[in-house]
């Protein structure tokens, strides 16, 4: 029990030195200018703040609770840059320890197995844009939620009750939408976790998240103004051309690992 407890803080320890060099990094000129330093509507949660946070797309991005979490960061530290990136470097500690909680649940209670799996994204390279870019904080936001998503489904189908920690899952994942859209690929991750470790078929339990994953597409897709890029334009695109992006993406990703 001791080791149990232990480890999960040692990864963050570990997460937090291995990025701490990011604190005193300064805001970019590379989208952190335009999300952060020259945005007003980050700098306070009055009424005209909260209907352009929940309302608007940004560069291509509607991510309404990554913008909460700036005015937040606003709130504490004004416009100093260590504020912002010690946020993204605390949500990337917490992101591996989530890691290592459900590596123990996929991995069978394997101490080790699932320490070495935390501790390999704590401190990989392919974190490195995340955490220390500060406009990144939509991918460790995003990432925080969806793993407590992952981990409360596990948790539903290992031990239950199921319905709680359903429900507390669908809540996350809803938070992950409003964090990165993105994350819509969760309900085919549960899927395959169904398939393998789980071994088990639930295919109505999917319809929830389904269902989220629509809507959130859906929200983003019709927020975006007219003729703007990003998501509009991925959908625009022919599909095979999608198709070879993400085949591009994935085996970039499963490289770099």
């Amino acid at each position: 029990m001791f080791r149990r407890w232990t480890i999960p803080v040692l990864v963050a320890l570990v997460a937090l030195i291995a990025f701490s060099p990011a604190l005193d990094h300064q805001f970019l000129n590379w989208d952190d200018d335009k999300n952060i330093v020259a945005n007003p509507y980050i700098r306070g949660f009055g009424g005209e703040n909260w209907r352009w946070m929940f309302t608007s797309v940004h560069l291509g991005h509607y991510h309404p609770l990554t913008w909460v979490s700036y005015a937040l960061d606003y709130t504490v530290w004004g416009l100093e840059p260590r504020g912002f990136h010690l946020t993204n470097l605390l949500l990337h500690a917490a992101n591996a320890v989530l890691v290592f909680w459900v590596a123990m649940r996929l991995l069978g209670g394997r101490l080790w197995g699932a320490a070495l799996a935390a501790l390999v994204f704590a401190v990989h390279p392919l974190r490195v844009e995340s955490v220390a870019w500060v406009s990144e904080r939509r991918d460790v936001l995003s990432g925080c939620f969806y793993l407590l998503a992952v981990l409360a489904y596990l948790r539903a189908v290992q031990e239950g009750p199921r319905r709680p920690w359903l429900l507390a899952s669908l809540a996350a994942f809803a938070a992950a939408l409003l964090s990165k859209v993105i994350v819509v690929s969760l309900p085919v991750v549960l899927v395959a976790l169904d398939f393998y470790p789980l071994r088990r078929r639930a295919w109505r339990e999917k319809i929830p998240y389904v269902a989220l994953a629509g809507a959130g597409a859906l929200a983003a897709l019709a927020l975006q103004p007219a003729g703007v890029g990003g998501f509009a334009g991925h959908v625009a695109a022919k599909a095979g051309l999608r198709l070879g992006l993400s085949l591009y993406g994935l085996a970039f990703y499963l490289w770099k690992t």
